[in-house]
């Protein structure tokens, strides 16, 4: 089971001086799946950066695991672990294919095993 609430994506582009950026807003988002405890995330903003020179990009939220606060790390593709051999990648960056200088940000990717 998957419930969002309050989904606000947002693009601004510049031409001078050559800057993209992608932002999203989620309220919360709650996620069960078979096998893994139950996820609660608040308050994410996930933001992308891209400009001639390089890309940044950062993710923040609040993270419940199993009802239980998780401090969630800052730095790019950070890996917590999960009960039952799953996990979840938050800040998740990757280049994009056939760019210079480009960055696809995925604030939270879970895993699961299998």
């Amino acid at each position: 089971m998957l419930n969002a609430r309050a989904l606000c994506p947002q693009v601004t582009t510049s031409l001078k001086p050559g800057t993209i950026t992608s932002t999203v807003h989620v309220d919360d988002v709650h996620v069960g799946l078979p096998g893994l405890p139950v996820i609660d995330i608040a308050g994410l903003t996930a933001t992308s950066t891209s400009t001639c020179t390089g890309t940044s990009g950062s993710a923040t939220m609040t993270l419940k695991i199993a009802g239980v606060q998780v401090t969630v790390p800052t730095q790019p593709n950070s890996t917590i672990p999960l009960a039952g051999g799953g996990r979840i990648v938050v800040n998740e960056q990757k280049p994009v294919p056939g760019s210079d200088f480009g960055l696809a940000e995925t604030a939270v990717h879970i895993v699961q095993p299998g």
